[in-house]
């Protein structure tokens, strides 16, 4: 096989590299997001290096890693974990996963729990509840997150006790279905990307 022909079989081997070539890659143009859907295409998520500080954005993570994940179940590192997040104590939950905490930050895929109406979780031993207003985040591709934050509380509503364990939950919605109803909001699925974290308590003196 003479040159220009090795070079032209090199090249048609060659895909685009949608996953490894940055900590937080891009997502292809939006022409191009059929790529992900391809049989065959699905990649291992790559173990991040020695020394690699995982500090996504909260629009990394709606946009990269919650759409990629959803999409063709493609995420650019496996510092992301599977989980149940409101099956235990999120203590419990961390100490479990605990070398993939990142930061004092631990990151999960879970499937939502619909709310009771009032804005609390339930789980065993406690429920999450929010805290604020849900947050918008706008994407590429026309694409459209939610950010809710919550606090865990131990016991049942509307009694329990507040934790210190806090938690930011990310969907992605439909944005068209919104927009003909702004009081509800419409997600694409149950699919949701969780930062669980601890307040640290400040002491007094």
């Amino acid at each position: 096989m003479n040159e220009s022909r090795r070079k032209e079989k090199g090249d048609s081997m060659q895909g685009p590299d949608l996953f490894c070539s940055n900590p937080v890659p891009d997502l292809p143009a939006e022409n191009n997001l059929q790529i992900l859907r391809r049989p065959g295409r699905r990649q291992e998520p790559i173990k991040a290096p020695p020394g690699y500080l995982f500090a996504p954005t909260d629009e990394d993570l709606a946009f990269k890693y919650l759409l990629g994940k959803k999409l063709r179940n493609l995420v650019p590192y496996d510092v992301v974990r599977e989980a149940d997040v409101y099956e235990t104590h999120p203590e419990k939950l961390t100490q479990k996963f605990e070398k993939w905490g990142a930061n004092g930050k631990w990151y999960f895929f879970t499937t939502r729990r619909g709310d009771n109406g009032d804005g609390h979780t339930n789980d065993r031993v406690g429920y999450w509840k929010a805290t604020r207003l849900d947050e918008q985040m706008q994407g590429p591709y026309n694409k459209v997150a939610v950010k809710k934050t919550l606090v865990y509380y131990l016991a049942k509503p509307p009694l329990g006790t507040k934790t210190t364990w806090i938690m930011r939950q990310i969907v992605l919605v439909d944005a068209q279905k919104q927009s003909n109803n702004p009081d509800v909001s419409m997600t694409d699925d149950e699919l949701a990307l969780c930062v669980i974290t601890r307040k640290r308590l400040v002491d007094s003196d």
